[in-house]
């Protein structure tokens, strides 16, 4: 056996999701001040973030829907998508450190608890499942219809503003 039992029960495979992600967080969360000096690349994110802020600032009703936004992105079982990648959208939606650890602590924390309880619930069945072309496609589809109204929400409320 190695570091990790590939068989550990689910409630252990959960703790130590935790624990990880407990150790992770805080260094996902950390500015991302080296690529923000690079030559291009650099300039793209600074001026995005100023303008984030810049729209915060304006309409303080939006850093809600960026948290929840922040956390959503996190909880996503999708590739790419996590506490690092949490942390970028953090930055580029001009969340503040508290508020993007804060986001990236409860989508982590979601993420587990809803996979825990999933398999839970499903057992034996969650396999079969992962591997259902119809609900891999109708989740997607729920995401992309959802992320749809989300930005239509938002760019309303900004030209109303």
């Amino acid at each position: 056996a190695g570091l990790l039992e590939l068989d550990a029960h689910v409630h252990e495979q959960g703790r130590v999701a935790a624990v990880v992600e407990d150790e992770v967080r805080p260094l996902a969360a950390r500015p991302l001040e080296g690529l923000e000096r690079a030559p291009m690349l650099g300039r793209w994110l600074r001026r995005s973030r100023s303008r984030a802020t810049e729209v915060l600032q304006s309409y303080p009703g939006l850093e809600r829907m960026a948290v929840f936004g922040v956390v959503t992105f996190v909880m996503l079982p999708l590739a790419a998508t996590g506490a690092v990648s949490g942390s970028f959208a953090a930055r580029l939606v001009g969340l503040s450190r508290l508020a993007g650890v804060g986001a990236i602590a409860a989508g982590s924390f979601g993420t587990s608890v809803s996979f825990a309880l999933l398999a839970h619930l499903l057992g034996e069945k969650a396999e079969a499942l992962a591997h259902s072309p119809l609900l891999i496609g109708t989740s997607l589809l729920a995401v992309l219809v959802i992320g749809r109204i989300a930005y239509g929400r938002i760019t309303r409320k900004l030209r109303q503003g």
